[in-house]
């Protein structure tokens, strides 16, 4: 039998204005190649709170340098560091050596 669910889908800045936070301090991102997305919709977020990021950075071939240039570009203070485990990727021509996370702070 198959499930079907339904759910909403709102951007970072809604999700703050909806629950009428009043402070955020840390975004913890790992969802699956969507983290992109979630930057995109946090402009206000960031803008008001400043808030520091954990951010999986593997899903995606180009996740890294893309996410850290992404969350620079929201807060050109942000600074980016990365996790210390790094994935080994191997597919289509060399193998090559990926953060597994990274941070802005």
């Amino acid at each position: 039998e198959i499930a079907v669910v339904k759910a909403s889908i709102v951007t970072l800045d809604e999700l703050v204005e909806e629950l009428s936070l009043s402070k955020v301090d840390l975004v913890k991102l790992d969802v699956e190649g969507a983290e992109r997305k979630v930057i995109v919709g946090s402009k206000k977020t960031i803008e008001k709170f400043h808030p520091k990021w954990s951010v999986a950075c593997y899903h995606l071939k180009d996740d890294y340098p893309v996410l850290p240039n992404l969350l620079k570009s929201r807060n050109p203070s942000y600074e980016i560091g990365v996790g210390f485990t790094w994935n080994l990727i191997i597919e289509e021509g060399s193998p090559y050596l990926r953060p597994k996370v990274i941070f802005a702070y």
